[in-house]
């Protein structure tokens, strides 16, 4: 009983360390690329080939040279939507590639600092995603927006019907991004900030304003929790880094599909292998029993002979 407690505190220690060690690895990750954006050559960002597997060693497989460079247009393969509450994800068109980010922060007796937030982006990524040193997958950044352009707040269910819907996206989202503006204290966004802090898969980029009432909070909690996040002051450093962070997407996805096509090269070069063995198999086949009728047929020249 003791040694099967102690194992499952290992085994949940063990995956807790885990978890935070792949939260660290990303976040570090987002950090270096981050302090680069401004150098785009090929030694800055490692070309997708440098993340594929190894090719399986065989001495009848030939090694597949790595896949050229995609070919460039003007259009850059990253494109941005905002979504307001009320409507959802879910009814957006089908898209191939498609990453959600929420936008959580002050919306009453603030600015609406959400309005420009794609046009900002868009700015940002608009020649580097064009960079022929990159090769990207087209990818659809979808920023999730719960400020609404009207608010009936003399309908009793429009808080109920907000909240859920804020649930929802807040959960099913791929990152969430986080600003506190120093005009008002964000109650609910703090209250998200905590719950969200303590799922290490889930990306979080958080921008506090340097006048906020409780950014000591912020930064503190968030120390402890999510220790490899870095906290910025300005909306321009947040746009940053979400920036990054979608240019990171939609590389990752060129190179998982490089990896699909080799892995799919592979087995169609295990396939050809196959075959050739089972060809040569065959010709020895052949060869042995064309062999046998010769000796059937030497043995019967014998026979009439000596017969004769």
């Amino acid at each position: 009983s003791s040694s099967s407690s102690s194992s499952s505190s290992s085994s949940s220690s063990s995956s807790s360390s885990s978890a935070l060690n792949s939260e660290a690895r990303s976040q570090t990750a987002l950090v270096e690329l981050a302090s680069k954006r401004d150098r785009h050559s090929a030694s800055s960002i490692p070309s997708p080939t440098s993340l594929r597997r190894s090719p399986r060693s065989s001495s009848s497989i030939p090694e597949r040279p790595p896949p050229c460079k995609r070919s460039r247009t003007d259009e850059s393969p990253l494109s941005f939507r905002m979504l307001r509450c009320p409507n959802t994800v879910a009814s957006l068109p089908a898209h191939e590639r498609r990453c959600t980010i929420f936008v959580a922060g002050g919306i009453s007796n603030c600015p609406d600092w959400q309005a420009g937030i794609a046009d900002e982006l868009r700015t940002r990524l608009e020649q580097r995603a064009l960079s022929p040193e990159l090769a990207l997958e087209p990818t659809e950044i979808v920023l999730v927006n719960p400020r609404r352009e009207a608010f009936d707040v003399s309908d009793p269910t429009a808080s109920q019907f907000q909240i859920g819907w804020e649930h929802h996206h807040l959960t099913h989202s791929d990152a969430i991004l986080f600003w506190f503006p120093a005009e008002t204290l964000c109650p609910i966004t703090l209250y998200e900030l905590g719950a969200w802090s303590m799922h290490p898969t889930k990306p979080l980029f958080i921008g506090v304003h340097p006048d906020y009432a409780r950014r000591l909070d912020i930064l503190e909690q968030t120390k402890l929790v999510r220790p490899h996040i870095r906290i910025v002051s300005t909306l321009t450093a947040l746009w940053d880094q979400v920036a990054e962070f979608s240019l990171l997407l939609a590389r990752q996805a060129a190179a998982n599909e490089d990896e699909d096509e080799s892995d799919q090269n592979d087995e169609e070069d295990d396939e050809e292998a196959d075959d050739n063995e089972e060809d040569e198999e065959d010709d020895d086949d052949d060869d042995e029993e064309e062999e046998e009728e010769d000796g059937d047929d030497d043995d019967d020249d014998e026979n009439v002979n000596s017969t004769g």
